[in-house]
């Protein structure tokens, strides 16, 4: 994820180091914390991400098909690294209470998989290389190195009232023409915010890493969110 996040900021990508090699995440957006499922309910939402200045963003929309599974179709972007798309499934047990006020747990369950382009595959300079660039490059483009992947995940959350603390830990497997199967590892800890049962607005931090038997990286960053459901959820 090097010039995923940095690749807008020399400090980074110095700290990131010189020759990045990584397939793409097919996912990057937390989605926001667990939330009771009804079967019909729609939802529909987008964030923005990044280190210290916003860098890419996601969409996601999802449809309950039973009253504990949804079913997820949604993107992530950045302008110079990657666009990938991906389909998966969200399971969320019935909710728990912990005490007479209001106070509940909830935890749901993510996988799935998805495709597109991006990655790098950074070489190791030589001495004609401008020694001023970041890497020096194999011949592709990023939007000319096909990239796939799976996910897997969970979510922890309590809310009361309108107010959810969560967590959220996902893990990728994914690949990229001429770049080793990278593993992709993310943790982040967010404040979410929920308007009349209508609306959710979330926020939090976090990091990304990845390791291949090329290269392995971590990394710092900030996420956004909103979303809104099309029907009213039934608690």
């Amino acid at each position: 994820m090097r010039s995923l996040f940095t690749s807008l900021t020399v400090a980074f990508v110095c700290l990131a180091g010189c020759n990045p090699v990584y397939a793409p995440p097919v996912r990057v957006s937390q989605h926001g914390a667990p939330h009771p499922v009804a079967r019909g309910t729609a939802e529909v939402g987008g964030a923005i991400y990044g280190v210290n200045q916003p860098v890419g963003g996601a969409g996601v929309g999802s449809v309950a098909v039973t009253d504990r599974l949804g079913l997820e179709l949604g993107f992530d972007s950045t302008a110079v690294d990657f666009a990938m798309g991906h389909l998966g499934l969200r399971f969320t047990p019935k909710a728990v209470q912990l005490s007479n006020v209001a106070l509940e747990a909830l935890i749901d369950l993510e996988f799935g998989g998805g495709g597109g382009a991006g990655g790098e595959n950074c070489e190791e300079p030589t001495a004609d290389d401008d020694p001023d660039a970041f890497c020096a490059e194999d011949d592709r483009r990023w939007t000319e190195r096909p990239a796939g992947g799976i996910y897997g995940g969970v979510g922890l959350g309590l809310r009361y009232r309108a107010v959810d603390v969560f967590y959220r830990l996902r893990f990728q497997g994914t690949i990229a023409t001429d770049v080793p199967l990278t593993f992709w590892h993310s943790s982040f800890l967010g404040l979410q915010v929920r308007v009349l049962e209508l609306f959710r607005i979330y926020s939090g931090a976090g990091f990304f890493s990845y390791r291949n038997k090329k290269d392995e990286f971590f990394v710092p960053y900030w996420e956004v969110g909103l979303s809104f459901f099309v029907v009213s959820t039934r608690e």
